[in-house]
């Protein structure tokens, strides 16, 4: 879709639901970004109060779906791991179920370690943006 055709879109969207234009409510900035999913990115309309608030919006969001991303590849590389390890030695039964409890165990401790850096890292953001902007999200497929 168009960057004029979307914020169009978004600012009909914003009309409807506030019943005021963006600069009545106090969100003069208007900026755009591409959100990540698993497989396909989703077009945003950032409706803000001032510049910084919509780039540490942009930045939090960004972190968080880089850092699930990496969990996803993290997960199919310890998956990877442990399929290897059952295949080499699957004819010592023991050791194949402490290779998958050390690697199901790994998985945990990389997720519980993604999850602290993302509460570190985007708290301190999501403060500073809270309250202070709208956001958009183009989610009807196109034709």
């Amino acid at each position: 879709m168009e960057k004029n055709e979307l914020i169009q879109k978004a600012l009909h969207w914003f009309e409807n639901e506030y019943h005021q234009t963006p600069s009545q409510h106090g969100y003069p900035f208007i900026t755009t970004r591409k959100r990540l999913r698993l497989f396909k990115r989703i077009d945003e309309v950032i409706f803000a109060k001032e510049e910084q608030c919509a780039q540490d919006y942009i930045k939090a969001q960004n972190f968080i779906e880089y850092s699930y991303a990496a969990f996803i590849v993290m997960v199919f590389l310890l998956g990877t791991a442990a399929g290897i390890g059952v295949y080499w030695f699957s004819h010592r039964v023991a050791f194949c179920f402490y290779l998958l409890a050390l690697i199901v165990a790994l998985g945990f401790v990389f997720l519980f370690g993604i999850c602290c850096v993302c509460y570190k890292v985007v708290s301190p953001l999501e403060e500073k943006y809270q309250n202070k902007i709208a956001v958009f999200a183009d989610v009807v497929p196109k034709k």
